[in-house]
């Protein structure tokens, strides 16, 4: 009997403890991370070479690139002052028709009026006042050629208010060149007819203005 209770005590025990061990999970092995980092360092390692082997060519395209814009900036002042450069550098004249012949450009003489100054005018009658006869001498004070320029020319009264106006033209001021040249004066006189009868008796004075239309 004790045998057999003491067999069953040990049965009862046994299985007490297996019902308490707890289930074993099975745990899956991580990937290898050396496999992955090897594969994006060696991705990086591919797309370097090529990226540094493409900065040379970029940095010569966009040398280029600037060079061209410099000179076509320089073409466009070239341009804009071809007037300025043939009268200061009149060796400079070839290079310049040859630059303005296919863009369709030409060499005028330069206009600088604050150079020109009416050295000295008169008015006198002609005809009982019919008509008025307006000597005036241009000089031009600049160091180059100057284009001729027109002149107003302005009838007033005795408070100085405008009686009549015209504006003469180099052709109709008699210029024969359009050209009026460095350090010299041009002396002109014209002939004008007044037809308003009624302003004519108003008139005392007058005044010029040479300006570039």
């Amino acid at each position: 009997m004790l045998a057999a209770e003491d067999i069953a005590g040990v049965d009862e025990g046994a299985s007490t403890e297996e019902d308490t061990l707890s289930p074993v999970v099975a745990v899956e092995p991580e990937p290898p991370q050396a496999d992955a980092e090897a594969g994006a360092y060696s991705f990086v390692r591919d797309a370097v070479p090529s990226e540094v082997a493409s900065r040379p060519a970029l940095y010569w395209l966009g040398v280029c690139s600037a060079c061209v814009l410099l000179v076509l900036l320089g073409l466009q002042v070239v341009v804009n002052q071809r007037n300025r450069l043939a009268a200061n550098w009149p060796e400079s004249r070839p290079g310049l028709l040859a630059l303005c012949q296919p863009l369709g450009c030409t060499i005028d003489p330069l206009q600088e009026i604050e150079s020109i100054v009416i050295d000295s005018s008169t008015l006198s009658s002609l005809q009982n006042g019919e008509a008025y006869r307006l000597s005036l001498v241009l000089k031009n004070q600049a160091r180059v050629d100057l284009a001729m320029p027109a002149i107003e020319f302005v009838l007033t009264d005795s408070d100085e208010q405008a009686v009549s106006k015209r504006v003469l033209s180099p052709v109709e001021l008699g210029a024969a060149s359009r050209v009026l040249f460095a350090g010299r004066e041009w002396a002109t006189s014209v002939d004008l007819r007044v037809t308003d009868k009624a302003g004519k008796a108003r008139v005392v004075g007058y005044r010029l203005l040479a300006f570039y239309p």
